[in-house]
């Protein structure tokens, strides 16, 4: 693999000015003013510390990145902003020294670094993706005294970027991508939706680590621009559960006596629950039936007023058909006419977004510790 090159980095730098004042013809001409001797040898041996990234940079709802990267023996990763200063949750302080990671100041080894290896989420401001506010900055190569642009000047020009170091034999130097930035965009408002406040992103925060749910749709969720696509993600983590109920009866069934035909129908029936999903959403709905918890949640959703939640015969998996209608409604709109159509508003899905958290974590909550790890 080719050595990093600070020097394959520059025309990187420029590159959001030169689309924005369509100046493509001083591409060839803009460069950067070398720093101070003892600067200069200072960043080329941070430079040449940092190594090309696993993955690629990952976009965040404000028009940001998260990219994880290596410097020497240690873990690093940036996130960018529009904003000036971090809009954090205090738990981010708390979550920075318990891990004891470090955020760096971005110096020019680190810009260059980033303007390549996170292009194009490693953006400018919005300001100066104007035409005049880029010519402003790239024209002045055509003057006769032009030696270079200054590299702190340009960090200036871009969006706020923020790296944090973990210390050597982090235990996030284990997790993926999408746990990292799932930490931060519920900690800090601006890498997250803005429809998802921070009481929602802190019951999404508490699936992260169970290993039924994927980090990336947790990751999803945090950042769904819309609340039925919320509910869509919330969904699919609802999905994972699905054989949960089929599984843990399967157990108690195995440590009964009884014939090979016997044991043949458990596994048959236990098993179905793929064949059938709608049934194993109602399933899983009905064994959290008696949750007065839910029940009060419940009758502030006005997508379950057609039930009557106070009937002696009630059965929570009713509400299950219901969930099950409405995604299916989302996925295969074709399949629905007028007569057997939900109309479902965003302030519903929020409601709705808002009920599923809270019915995933009474389903985990149900699991004994350890029932569904493999040995």
């Amino acid at each position: 693999m080719a050595k990093l090159s600070f020097r394959d980095c520059i025309p990187w730098v420029f590159a959001p000015l030169i689309d924005a004042s369509r100046r493509t013809d001083l591409v060839d001409t803009l460069r950067l003013v070398p720093p101070p001797k003892e600067v200069r040898n200072e960043q080329f041996a941070r430079f040449g510390s940092l190594k090309r990234p696993d993955s690629t940079a990952i976009p965040l709802p404000n028009g940001g990145f998260f990219l994880r990267f290596q410097q020497a023996n240690q873990t690093s990763f940036a996130f960018s902003s529009y904003i000036d200063d971090i809009d954090r949750d205090p738990d981010l302080d708390f979550w920075l020294a318990e891990n004891e990671a470090v955020i760096e100041n971005l110096d020019q080894a680190l810009f260059l670094y980033l303007a390549k290896f996170a292009h194009p989420h490693f953006s400018i401001r919005p300001r100066f993706k104007s035409r005049a506010e880029a010519r402003n900055i790239v024209e002045i190569a055509e003057a006769n005294s032009y030696e270079g642009h200054n590299a702190d000047d340009l960090i200036e020009v871009y969006r706020p970027t923020f790296v944090v170091t973990l210390p050597k034999d982090s235990l996030l130097e284990d997790v993926d991508d999408y746990t990292l930035c799932s930490e931060l965009s519920s900690m800090i408002s601006d890498l997250r939706s803005p429809i998802i406040d921070q009481t929602f992103a802190g019951k999404v925060h508490l699936l992260l680590g169970n290993h039924l749910v994927s980090s990336e749709s947790i990751y999803l969720v945090l950042t769904s621009t819309r609340w039925r696509y919320a509910f869509m993600e919330l969904f699919r983590i609802l999905e994972t559960t699905l054989h949960v109920p089929w599984l843990l009866d399967l157990t108690k069934d195995l440590s009964i006596g009884g014939s090979l035909v016997d044991l043949y129908r458990n596994l048959r029936e236990k098993l179905s629950w793929k064949e059938a999903k709608g049934n194993s959403v109602e399933r899983v709905f009905r064994d959290l039936n008696g949750d007065e918890d839910l029940l009060r949640f419940e009758k502030t959703v006005s997508v379950f007023a057609g039930i009557d939640l106070d009937a002696e015969e009630f059965c929570r998996s009713s509400i299950g058909r219901k969930i099950w209608k409405t995604r299916n409604q989302l996925v295969h709109p074709e399949d629905f006419t007028d007569g057997s159509k939900l109309e479902v508003s965003e302030d519903q899905f929020r409601a709705l977004s808002n009920y599923l958290i809270e019915v995933i974590a009474k389903i985990f909550a149900k699991i004994p510790d350890g029932a569904l790890r493999a040995s």
